[in-house]
């Protein structure tokens, strides 16, 4: 077969070395990718050009950049930090505006006669910056050695490097000519693999007339969770009542991620089995059979396992308003995760959920071995708590301190509920002043925030009806029971003769006196936090 690409099967076991360059599968590997992939792009702008890489020109800066997405570009604007799963969209193909902005780069800038060397981490710099320019130094093209270190590395650098080239044939000439045309011959010759071993590393492998397309999907899969960059969380949103809990969770994790979230609320009457799963009958034709039924968390929990290579959630909207003990049951001992994400004290599971979960994911397999349940890192478990019930089921110390807590405080800027207003009669009235007054009003009656309402506490615009079933009946039933005949009531309002006066939540539905009494009573609320 003549000109045609490098085939899949090769080009993915090239990528998969290359995810061993360094033990240190974190800081170190993207920093050995960051030092090679920009030593690469300066070679090939100087293979076409024949002088050095002047950034203060923006067609050579472009050059640069497309030269580095030619080292570590996935697919389409997909890129690789350090071959091994982490893989950025970003439109630079990972230049990273570190090495421009605040660098040695930037550095080069402010001291305009010094020679800075490039990577400054370590004794192995790849080149040289000086005023803002990348410098061709061939006595350190000798280092390359100590970022690709072993031969195989070397043989899966290269062929990752013409994972887009036609080569006349597959072996280590035509690999060599082919990457000739891409670098200078000084650093191939301080890359390049000693011929045996390239052709050890090829052999078996062909060439395919379509190029190669990788998907990150793809690239994902050869790795094992303990290779992924996958931060797993186990948090609980806090805060009152509107305050956008419940829309931080959503744009932080469920439009991020919508195949991969599980969700379930609590309520007084949630326990194990309808968030675990149970036996229940079911209908087959004229038969009754029972089968386990999974929930959330085993629905979640299987997810997770069966793939390991991406991020999934389980979300517990109003996680407070549910017995936690009894709802979690032994579960509890999951929480507690090692460095990893591991659960660091496995549970045996009862024999319904282990039958089903060995049904699911093979006997003895992952998330059932031996019969033990034990959490995965790429399950993170967020959930949403309101503070104005937080005396519903009290969570104990134990429970609490296996979660991060993150508070979401009333957003009184918020640019969105800003525009809601209130229509009493004809009367306009904006609901953040109105908010930020009556809060203070709440706070000082009940003598705490928990019962503060947030600026979503309404979600647009209301009339006096939607009013008072809303936010008068909160108000009422939260607040102003058992504060009616105190110095502090908060039901007053300024009658039309300017008299403050009280009212009961009844008069609210008397049409002849509820546009009065809501008037007189956001008066009264906002002329209170003047004083």
């Amino acid at each position: 077969m003549t000109m045609a690409y490098i085939g899949k099967e090769l080009i993915l076991k090239a990528y998969k070395t290359l995810s061993d360059l360094t033990e240190d599968h974190k800081q170190g590997q993207t920093q050995i990718v960051s030092a090679i992939r920009h030593l690469i792009a300066l070679d090939m702008y100087y293979k076409d050009n024949e002088i050095n890489c002047d950034l203060d020109y923006p067609e050579v800066r472009d050059s640069f950049t497309e030269n580095v997405g030619k080292v570590v570009k996935v697919v389409d604007n997909f890129y690789t930090t350090n071959f091994y799963t982490t893989i950025k969209p970003l439109d630079d193909c990972g230049v990273g505006s570190n090495f421009f902005s605040a660098g040695v780069v930037n550095n080069s800038k402010q001291n305009t006669t010094y020679l800075y060397d490039y990577p400054t981490r370590g004794k192995y710099p790849l080149f040289k910056v000086k005023d803002n320019c990348l410098i061709r130094d061939v006595s350190y093209f000798r280092n390359m050695k100590r970022y690709l270190s072993t031969e195989p590395f070397r043989c899966a650098f290269i062929i990752w490097l013409l994972r887009n080239s036609y080569l006349e044939n597959l072996d280590a000439t035509s690999i060599h000519q082919c990457l000739s045309r891409m670098l200078t011959p000084e650093l191939i010759d301080a890359i390049y693999p000693k011929q045996e071993n390239l052709n050890e590393f090829i052999a078996g492998y062909e060439l395919d007339t379509n190029i190669c397309t990788l998907s990150v999907d793809t690239l994902l899969s050869l790795f094992s969770t303990a290779h992924l960059d996958i931060k797993w969380e186990q948090k609980i949103f806090f805060g009152n009542p509107g305050s956008g809990k419940s829309y931080k969770i959503r744009s932080d994790y469920e439009d991020k991620h919508r195949d991969r979230v599980t969700r379930t609320t609590f309520h007084p009457d949630t326990d194990y089995a309808s968030f675990v799963g149970c036996y229940k009958p079911v209908s087959q034709g004229d038969k009754i059979k029972y089968d386990f039924v999974p929930q959330a968390f085993t629905e979640a929990y299987v997810e997770a396992w069966s793939n390991q290579n991406s991020p999934y959630y389980l979300i517990v909207e109003e996680i407070n308003r549910g017995n936690c003990a009894q709802i979690f049951g032994d579960l509890f001992q999951l929480l507690d995760r090692d460095k990893k994400g591991y659960s660091e004290y496995p549970i045996k599971a009862d024999y319904d959920l282990r039958d089903y979960l060995e049904e699911q994911l093979g006997e003895n397999g992952d998330g059932i071995k031996n019969g033990n349940l034990c959490l995965p890192p790429n399950l993170s478990i967020i959930a949403s708590m309101n503070t104005s019930d937080q005396s519903l089921f009290p969570m104990d110390s134990a429970f609490k301190r296996r979660w991060s807590w993150e508070y979401v405080p009333i957003d009184y800027e918020n640019a969105e509920s800003g525009k809601f207003e209130i229509t009493i009669d004809g009367e306009s009235h904006n609901w953040h002043k109105f908010l930020r007054a009556v809060n203070e009003k709440i706070k000082a009656v009940t003598s705490s925030e928990d019962k503060q309402m947030g600026n979503f506490f309404i979600k647009q615009s209301v009339d006096e009806k939607e009013f008072c079933d809303k936010v008068m009946f909160y108000l009422w039933s939260e607040v102003g029971k058992d504060n009616y005949q105190t110095t502090d009531a908060i039901f007053r309002y300024y009658a039309e003769d300017d008299k403050l006066k009280e009212f009961s939540f009844n008069e609210l539905y008397d049409p002849s006196k509820r546009a009065e009494i809501l008037k007189g009573f956001i008066r009264y609320i906002e002329e209170e936090k003047k004083q």
